[in-house]
């Protein structure tokens, strides 16, 4: 018996861990395994090399001068009631590093692209006040600004925020792209993890996290004894009985379905996902199917158990029948079928409920005391 279940609830915990893993790789491969890039940490950009080497990674620049914000980013969110609202999420911003060549007496600037949340505006506008006072200082009073470490995805500028990343250059800024002065034509986007948007990369990562816990637990759930529990705490609340009665009615009992239910002459057994549940049918004094349809669906036969909760067991129609079909011959004492007068009866007034079958039979096993329903 005990090998039968724990073959059933171990095929469902498999069925479950594969499930929880397909999550895992399509987190990952939404988020294009950014928690790999995080783990492992930030590449150092080197802005005078090939930054299509940078190209989707997650990376790191030390910025030294900002000139400008040059587009703001914001969300407009509709309403039902027709109105809307509008909130600034950040702003992009042009940046540059002199690359000096003392020996040559030049100096290339390189300009590029970086995106900072709306949060740190305040710090943005501050450097690039700093950095327009050094470079327009000829007294050589001025400080360099201090710099900034900017960590996000190296992302290639297109659309329209390369269109306004080159018209501020040009028609604002008055820069010309020659060999002093390169347009790196590229963002630092501090906002985006593995394609996504860092909020939606957190929550993609907590639904990975969660799926793993999920099958740490099915692990142990199936490598556990949690099959002999069940039945050991039933017999544990019922002095007298062993385990070898029930394993002698299991081996007798009418299986439902595909080894998820098992209706002995003393006992029902069954199996939902993981869990083992079992109880006597000699208490047991109502069962119908019931189903529900729609969004949560359910297809399921109730079992009404004296001091027990109801038990809800996921069967078809057709399952359900035929169990319904073994408590009606060797049960006499279950009410079987739904009606709303039997629903309202066993709710209002259940001693009246009891009077139906229960405690008809049961007084006749008074009377007749080899009565097997009620020798368990």
């Amino acid at each position: 018996m005990i090998e039968t279940l724990r073959k059933s609830t171990r095929k469902t915990g498999i069925i479950r861990i594969a499930v929880a893993a397909v999550v895992i790789i399509v987190c990952l491969i939404v988020t294009k395994f950014g928690i790999v890039d995080l783990i492992v940490g930030p590449a150092e950009i080197d802005i005078t090399r090939d930054p299509a080497q940078y190209e989707g990674k997650w990376a790191t620049i030390q910025v030294q001068n900002l000139l400008t914000d040059y587009v703001e980013h914001y969300t407009t969110t509709e309403y039902r009631s027709g109105g809307s609202s509008t909130s600034t999420d950040g702003n992009s911003y042009i940046a540059f590093y002199a690359d000096d060549n003392y020996e040559t007496m030049t100096s290339t600037w390189y300009y590029f692209s970086l995106y900072l949340p709306s949060r740190d505006q305040e710090k943005a506008y501050g450097m690039i006040d700093d950095t327009w006072a050094y470079w327009e200082d000829y007294t050589g009073t001025v400080p360099a600004p201090e710099p900034m470490e900017i960590t996000g995805t190296w992302e290639k500028l297109e659309g329209s925020l390369l269109d306004y990343y080159i018209d501020t250059l040009e028609d604002d800024l008055g820069v010309a792209e020659d060999e002093d002065d390169i347009f790196v034509c590229y963002t630092l986007n501090t906002d985006s993890l593995g394609g996504v948007q860092f909020s939606t990369f957190v929550l993609v990562m907590l639904v990975a996290l969660v799926a793993l816990v999920f099958i740490v637990i099915e692990i142990v759930k199936i490598f556990s004894n949690g099959c002999a529990k069940s039945i050991d705490k039933f017999i544990q609340k019922h002095s007298g009985l062993s385990v070898n009665q029930i394993e002698s009615d299991f081996a007798a009992a009418h299986k439902i379905g595909k080894e998820k239910v098992w209706i002995g002459k003393k006992w029902t057994i069954y199996v939902t996902g993981t869990k083992v549940h079992i109880f006597s049918n000699k208490d047991a004094v109502w069962a119908y199917y019931y189903r529900r349809t729609g969004r949560n669906s359910v297809s399921q036969m109730r079992v009404f158990v004296i001091g027990e909760k109801a038990h809800l067991i996921p069967l078809s129609e057709t399952l359900t029948q035929e169990a319904l079909g073994y408590y009606q011959t060797e049960q006499p004492h279950m009410v079987l079928g739904y009606t709303a007068e039997l629903e309202k009866l066993y709710n209002k007034n259940f001693q009246e409920f009891l009077n139906l079958k229960y405690n008809p039979v049961k007084q006749q096993h008074t009377q007749d005391p080899f009565n097997s329903v009620y020798n368990s």
